[in-house]
């Protein structure tokens, strides 16, 4: 990628790439949150409009993965445990981020994270 994508004109997703992994190097949650806000933010809305797949939270999760997993990061995705399953974890430098997706339409805001503690994801 780092070869390819500039010689292509497309520096600008090189940069994108390495500001997301500095960000998780350093463990800047607020950067991290900042970048996938921009990249959902990004999708055109052509690919939503009279097309349900904004309403499967398998969409958002496979975004969410293929862009992590363009960085060659540790991923598992519904990785079990003896409560349930985690949507995806990411074993990184030190750090292991746990994420549950939810569609807010659907399901209330804060859920994720209520299920994440309910079921102790966390200790394994």
């Amino acid at each position: 990628n780092q070869a390819l994508l500039p010689a292509l004109g497309m520096p600008r997703a090189a940069q994108q790439r390495i500001s997301l992994f500095r960000a998780l190097q350093a463990h800047d949650l607020p950067t991290l949150e900042t970048h996938f806000k921009a990249l959902f933010a990004g999708l055109p809305h052509d690919w939503y409009r009279n097309n349900p797949i904004a309403q499967y939270e398998g969409h958002y999760a496979s975004v969410f993965y293929s862009h992590l997993a363009a960085l060659g990061l540790a991923i598992t995705v519904e990785d079990a445990g003896n409560t349930g399953r985690v949507d995806m974890t990411v074993d990184f430098n030190g750090h292991i981020y746990l994420f549950e997706f939810k569609v807010v339409e659907q399901v209330p805001e804060g859920r994720a994270l209520q299920q994440l503690q309910d079921k102790g994801y966390a200790d394994k």
